[in-house]
Parts: C-alpha cells; structure tokens; sequence
C-alpha cells in the first residue's frame, strides 16, 4: 500500500482523520476493482489498470479548488498551487513574507439564470513584515500584486482579499 497523503494545514476543512478514511475508501475500491474481474486479459486489462494507476496517483496529489473560465467551462486546480502563487506574489514585495493563505470560491458570480460565470476568490493573506516598512505604504502594490497574479496564472479575479500582518521581522 502507498503512502497516504499528508494534511494541508492551510485547509481547515480538512483533517487528518477525514483525509485518511477518504483515503481508504478510494484505496479499498481500487483494490477491490483491481481483484475483480481477473478472467478479463489483454488490452481491457491493462487500460484498467492504466486508469486506476492514473485514479490513485491523482488522489495523492491532495484538495483541489473547482474553477470556471469566462465561457463557464469548468477545471480543477490544486489548492496548494493557488496558495504558492499568491505566497509567491506577497513575497515579491520587499520587507514583506507570506506565511498562510486562504482561498475560498466566491459563487456569488454566477449569472442571474444560475449558470456559471468565470471564478472569483475570496483570499486571506497572513505575512510577516519588515520592522521598518509602514503597512499602509505596501497595501495597494500588495493587492495589486496578488490580484495581477491571481488573474494571469489562475484565470480568476479576487472579490475580497483580507490582508493580515501576524508578525513583525527584523532586516
């Protein structure tokens, strides 16, 4: 049996316990979907376990965030890549360092008739900052920053971001 996937700590719907028995289920299925069926030879076969391999390495990878372009198309993005890109884009200010990020969909965007429009965030940013730099002086290239980032690598635009210094540095 493979490993099992570690708790995102940034996630706070998700715990360990919870995480695990997701885990087990889908990795009880897949065995048992392996076991089945053994008189099935040749290429069926294989595709079957083709998938499963597929299925099981994707289930690894850990909670993705279910987004939509412009036209309402759907896809699915690891939450931990949202996260880094705006960790990355907060650490490009001088003075300042990223610690958690929250990400949460804001649905509010769909259209009147309930069909999707393209994603929104919701985004909380906790950092630690420089002693000497001023907070109202970085706010604005800060989001600016993230909100540029946010749209260029994700395909979104951020309806709310919460910005909150959790700690004061030294140079």
């Amino acid at each position: 049996m493979t490993d099992r996937p570690r708790h995102d700590a940034d996630d706070p719907g998700l715990d360990e316990a919870a995480l695990g028995a997701s885990y087990d289920r889908l990795q009880g299925v897949i065995d048992e979907f392996r076991e089945d069926d053994a008189d099935i030879t040749g290429t069926l076969d294989s595709l079957r376990n083709r998938v499963m391999d597929i299925v099981q390495r994707e289930s690894v990878l850990g909670p993705t965030t279910e987004l939509s372009t412009p036209s309402g198309h759907r896809f699915e993005m690891l939450t931990a890549t949202i996260r880094k890109i705006i960790r990355d884009a907060a650490d490009q200010e001088p003075g300042l360092v990223a610690r958690r990020v929250r990400v949460d969909v804001d649905d509010s965007g769909d259209d009147a008739d309930g069909s999707p429009g393209p994603s929104a965030l919701s985004v909380q940013v906790s950092v630690t900052i420089q002693h000497d730099i001023s907070v109202p002086a970085v706010d604005a290239m800060l989001r600016s920053r993230i909100a540029q980032a946010v749209g260029e690598l994700v395909g979104s635009h951020l309806t709310s971001l919460d910005i909150q210094v959790e700690d004061i540095h030294d140079v």
